[in-house]
């Protein structure tokens, strides 16, 4: 905070100021203070900055960060893959938070088709993931199972079950 700063605050102040020494003594103390409380919130700050770049680090150095990445891509993929319009209408409620009748507004069919091809999209997204799941625990050494297994259904709970 800068002198002029100081004194203005020490001005809109100034009834309820007492001062008990020389007004030089009172007006360091008060420098002396603020610039102390700063030092704090700038170690504060210095400290969730390092803490949070030390965390980040942490995932991405780690493996599962990467199983996550790949796992996530592999699940995108198997939205994109579906037919247009069940992945239309799965897009539009899942991720984009409409509902069925506004779906169908939107397109022109009824909400019942909506829900229809909803139903189809997730029937098909779990037969993939499982497909998916199948090939990742063929792959996986027993240390790694686990970690399949929970990023697999964190996923596929996170993208598919999550909204029924």
């Amino acid at each position: 905070m800068c002198a002029r700063c100081h004194a203005v605050a020490f001005w809109k102040n100034k009834e309820m100021v007492v001062i008990q020494s020389s007004l030089s003594s009172y007006l360091f103390s008060i420098v002396y203070h603020r610039a102390i409380n700063r030092i704090k919130q700038e170690e504060v700050k210095s400290r969730a900055e390092n803490y949070f770049y030390e965390e980040m680090q942490s995932l991405i150095d780690e493996p599962n960060f990467y199983l996550i990445e790949e796992l996530t891509t592999r699940i995108q993929e198997a939205v994109t893959a579906l037919a247009e319009s069940y992945k239309e209408a799965f897009v539009m409620h899942r991720f984009k938070n409409m509902s069925y009748k506004e779906i169908a507004g939107i397109l022109g069919v009824s909400p019942k088709t909506i829900d229809y091809r909803i139903q189809q999209a997730l029937k098909q997204l779990r037969i993939e993931l499982k497909r998916l799941f199948a090939l990742s625990i063929a792959s996986a050494d027993k240390t790694r199972l686990n970690i399949y297994t929970f990023i697999l259904l964190h996923q596929i709970i996170l993208i598919i079950i999550s909204k029924t």
